[in-house]
């Protein structure tokens, strides 16, 4: 369902998104294999910081910027789908999985939800309009972009390498690598080798 569905149609209602990886992945990956690898697939760590290409803007707190993956609505050209950047106020590194310019009222209500962090129709509008700096409706043509946060993805993917069994304890010991818990449970690989997920950030050269 679409915003068409979400809201009175008949009543017109009213920032760009650059570097420093986060403080737990700096300091257990560099300091540990300071020259001998880089993170995520990459000969170095400098090798992988050269791919980074900007900055893309992270105006409010919301919950989106936890998240692996989340959307950002703008009016403006916010980046490049395959390049990665910097969040302004986090510093997290991201990378720009998609863009599409479309109405507004073509969006799904759920991801207009998660982009504003409002629940009502109207606050959503009122959040984008705020956003923008001008007026928006149902028929504004806008910008969609998805972002990822690079590391939340390979840390996903590297459990996924991890388990054949997404049980309760290895869902939750995945979930608090991502997010740079301080404790986590020893995690069983495939080959029954014990590794700790936190602090791996290395896979083979692509």
């Amino acid at each position: 369902m679409g915003l068409d569905d979400f809201m009175d149609l008949d009543s017109e209602t009213k920032k760009s998104y650059t570097k420093s990886e986060d403080d737990n992945e700096e300091s257990s990956t560099q300091k540990e294999v300071t020259s001998k690898s880089g993170p995520y697939g990459y000969s170095s760590f400098d090798e992988y910081e050269d791919t980074i290409n900007g900055t893309v803007e992270q105006d409010e707190e919301l919950f989106k910027y936890k998240l692996p993956i989340y959307p950002h609505i703008t009016l403006f050209s916010a980046a490049k789908p395959g390049k990665r950047y910097t969040r302004s106020r986090d510093q997290k590194k991201v990378v720009c999985l998609y863009h599409e310019n479309t109405q507004l009222k073509s969006i799904p209500r759920e991801l207009l939800m998660l982009d504003t962090g409002e629940c009502e129709r109207e606050l959503c509008i009122d959040a984008i309009s705020d956003r923008v700096g001008e007026d928006v409706d149902p028929s504004t043509s806008v910008n969609l972009y998805m972002f990822g946060h690079t590391r939340h993805i390979v840390k996903m993917a590297i459990g996924d390498s991890m388990t054949d069994n997404w049980n309760l304890n290895n869902i939750d010991h995945v979930l608090k690598s991502i997010y740079n818990e301080s404790y986590t449970q020893e995690f069983r690989k495939r080959d029954t080798v014990d590794d700790k997920l936190k602090s791996i950030d290395h896979i083979d050269e692509w």
